[in-house]
């Protein structure tokens, strides 16, 4: 990684769970390494209770697209997809309505971002 992405980007990792708007964030650093993929596909890892985002290929069982059009708010990648957050909620246990912030480490080796929900940050109450 080029000295100057260093400093931009590494440690950065977050992921915005927003149940009142069926809103998903992703940092832009999260999709830098990754390689600024079309489409990306969340795990679910049972045993460390942990999120993991990983770069996916057009038409692979579980994929989600990164549409062209979705907008840029602070350094972060927007979409929605309700699916994904119902089962989070169910799995976690958590409010259908409330707001999530996970810190994430980039794992090198399998190219993926592991985010543990032990360690969210919630708001049950944010201004929408």
């Amino acid at each position: 990684m080029p000295k100057q992405m260093r400093k931009t980007y590494y440690n950065r990792y977050s992921l915005y769970l927003r149940g009142k708007r069926s809103e998903i964030r992703l940092s832009k650093s999260v999709m830098f390494m990754l390689n600024n993929p079309s489409y990306i596909r969340f795990w679910w890892d049972a045993n460390e209770r942990a999120i993991l985002v990983s770069a996916a290929q057009t038409g692979e069982a579980a994929a989600i697209a990164i549409p062209d059009t979705c907008y840029l708010y602070k350094n972060r990648v927007r979409f929605s997809n309700r699916r994904f957050l119902n089962c989070v909620n169910i799995l976690t246990g958590w409010e259908d309505n409330a707001y999530h912030k996970l810190s994430g480490k980039f794992i090198p080796d399998i190219n993926m971002v592991i985010f543990r929900t032990e360690n969210a940050e919630a708001e049950a109450t944010r201004n929408d």
